[in-house]
């Protein structure tokens, strides 16, 4: 699923971003678990992410961000670079630690949300799985990390451009969580 997004290094701009089908969201966005704004903020956090890690380099610990430090021209990392960085650290902020892993997980390494579950300090597993309660709240933590993540960075968008065009069916949004 092809979606448009302000771009992470220049809101004036737009990227084309993919949203991977194994990472659930286009499962959920059919479902009408997940409406437009939600994808739109998972497309670009994970442009966001992207540009942060600019230079290829994934630290182990993904709780964090690293970049490739290695310095461009005159010594210092490049601008597009230090504003991604700092663009995450204020998602991270807005929606908590916790919400962050799971939106991390999910939409920029294209995790499922029961794998996310799986992995949860509280999931029951057993071999039919993890239990139903960690999974929706897993599932109900990311919908709300989308929505607040889309109100807070996305939602200011050029009002022509506000609409997120989207290649592909989806749902519109059931209410409630």
């Amino acid at each position: 699923m092809m979606i448009e997004v302000p771009a992470a290094w220049d809101a004036s701009k737009v990227d084309l971003v993919e949203i991977a089908v194994s990472s659930g969201l286009k499962g959920m966005a059919r479902r009408g678990e997940i409406g437009l704004p939600e994808l739109r903020a998972a497309a670009w956090v994970r442009a966001t992410i992207e540009a942060a890690e600019a230079g290829g380099v994934k630290a182990i610990d993904y709780g964090r961000v690293k970049v490739d430090t290695s310095l461009m021209g005159g010594g210092e990392p490049t601008a597009m670079v230090v504003s991604a960085i700092r663009l995450v650290e204020r998602v991270r902020a807005q929606v908590g630690e916790a919400a962050f892993r799971i939106v991390r997980a999910v939409c920029f390494e294209g995790r499922s949300v029961t794998e996310v579950a799986i992995g949860w300090p509280t999931a029951k597993v057993s071999d039919a799985g993890v239990d139903t309660n960690t999974r929706k709240y897993v599932g109900r933590m990311l919908r709300e990390a989308l929505a607040s993540i889309d109100e807070a960075f996305c939602g200011t968008l050029d009002p022509a451009r506000s609409g997120v065009k989207v290649r592909g069916k989806v749902s519109p949004r059931r209410g409630g969580a």
